[in-house]
């Protein structure tokens, strides 16, 4: 009809015009109808699979959380009962030789490192289930910055890197929590 609109014979009268438009609406209007009505079964066939999807991984987070906390818990007692025995050889070591004074500091320093990161983990699961606590104080964020790079030098300093800290004369006083400054750090 489109390429040879000739060939096609117009309808006799007003009548029938108006109902092959009425046939051509109403067959259109079924069409979308029906084909709306699948589009509609296939999203809430889609919505139920997500929120099952979803409820599943608020499963598995919860369970993360909780083997977390777990995890935290259980490596907190041999941390603390080294440091106690770490604690007794410091001060065996105050006339021992220095090496000896040496070694009982690093494993020291070392069991407090573990500690933290074995905080950290609880930090991760009290995070996830929204209950971490901060200790907000005003602190002077230059200070933080200084001593968490004063504490990190030895390892900096042992691959031959450097770390420079340019700054002004400014010492800006910030409300923060001094220890997840720096842990960020």
């Amino acid at each position: 009809a489109y390429v040879n609109p000739g060939a096609v014979p117009l309808l006799a009268n007003p009548t029938a015009r108006v109902s092959d438009i009425i046939i051509s609406v109403t067959m259109t209007g079924i069409g979308l109808a029906v084909t709306l009505h699948l589009l509609l079964r296939v999203h809430e066939r889609n919505a139920s699979l997500l929120a099952a999807k979803n409820a599943e991984l608020e499963e598995i987070d919860r369970e993360k959380s909780e083997f977390l906390a777990m995890v935290a818990h259980e490596l907190n007692t041999p941390l603390a009962v080294m440091r106690v025995h770490l604690d007794d050889a410091a001060g065996r070591a105050v006339g021992a030789p220095r090496e000896m004074q040496h070694t009982v500091a690093v494993m020291t320093a070392e069991n407090e490192r573990l500690t933290r990161l074995v905080g950290q983990l609880r930090d991760v699961s009290r995070i996830a289930s929204g209950q971490i606590e901060l200790s907000l104080r005003v602190e002077d964020l230059s200070a933080i910055i200084g001593e968490v790079l004063r504490t990190y030098q030895p390892l900096i300093a042992c691959n031959q890197n450097t770390v420079e800290l340019a700054r002004g004369g400014a010492h800006p006083l910030v409300v923060v929590d001094r220890e997840r400054v720096a842990q960020v750090l």
